[in-house]
C-alpha cells in the first residue's frame, strides 16, 4: 500500500500477519485457522495483492483459497473461501490419483489424503479477471504432499467480492505416466509441474 505494507503467512501458525516500514515485528491481523474450525495444519500457501492494494487472494492449508478485503490493512476481511476438499462445484470434475493413477473424485481423494490437494501456486495478472490455482506442493524428504497434479481457473466477479470455479478451462496435465519413461531431476526426484506463466494473446 501507500506505506509500503505487505503480509506473511505463518507456515506452522497459521496466522495473517502485516509487514513493513515502521513494524518492528510481524504483526498479527487474522487467524486464518478460523477457516478449518481453527484446526491448525502445516501451510505454505502463496499470497496475491491486487492492482489496487484491496483484495488480497491466497492459498491456504494446501485446500482451501480465500478473498480478503484489506482496505484497512489491520483488519481484512473474508469476502469468498473455497475448499477444493468438499465443494459441490467439483463434484463433476474427475481427477486421477498422483500415485495410482487410477480415476477418482476431489471428496475421494481428500479423504484418502487427509484432506491435502496440494493447493499452493496462485497467480492473478495484474488487470484480469481469473486467477490460477495449481494444486502440486511436493513429494521429497519430510515434505510428503504430492497433492492432485491439476491446474485450475476461478473467475471473480466485476466488484471482487466472490470468485467461481471455471469449468471450462481446465488445464489438467494429468496422464497415465505408467507406459511412458518419465525424467528424473537433481537427487533422483520425478518431475511435475510446479508453476505456470499466464499470456495474454
Amino acid at each position: 500500500d501507500s506505506q509500503k505494507r505487505a503480509y506473511s503467512c505463518g507456515t506452522n501458525d497459521n496466522i495473517l500477519y502485516l509487514i513493513g516500514p515502521g513494524i518492528t515485528e510481524p504483526q498479527p491481523v487474522f487467524d486464518l485457522s478460523q477457516v478449518n474450525n481453527y484446526v491448525k495444519r502445516i501451510s505454505a500457501g502463496l499470497i496475491s495483492v491486487s492492482s489496487d492494494g484491496t483484495r488480497l487472494l491466497m492459498t491456504f492449508q494446501m485446500r482451501f483459497i480465500i478473498l480478503f478485503n484489506i482496505t484497512q490493512p489491520k483488519h481484512p476481511v473474508i469476502l469468498d473461501l473455497f475448499d477444493f476438499c468438499y465443494d459441490e462445484t467439483l463434484d463433476s470434475v474427475p481427477i486421477f490419483n498422483s500415485d495410482t493413477n487410477e480415476r477418482t473424485s476431489f471428496r475421494e481423494y481428500c479423504a484418502n489424503n487427509n484432506n491435502i490437494t496440494g493447493s499452493h501456486v496462485l497467480l492473478h495478472p495484474n488487470g484480469e479477471n481469473r486467477f490460477i490455482v495449481v494444486n502440486y506442493f511436493l513429494k521429497a524428504g519430510l515434505a510428503q504432499f504430492a497433492g492432485t497434479r491439476s491446474v485450475h481457473v476461478f473467475k471473480l466477479n466485476e466488484q471482487l467480492t466472490n470468485f467461481t470455479y471455471e469449468s471450462r478451462f481446465n488445464p489438467n496435465f494429468q496422464s497415465n505416466y505408467t507406459s511412458q519413461q518419465q525424467y528424473l531431476t537433481f537427487h533422483s526426484l520425478k518431475a511435475y509441474p510446479h508453476h505456470v506463466q499466464y499470456l495474454l494473446l
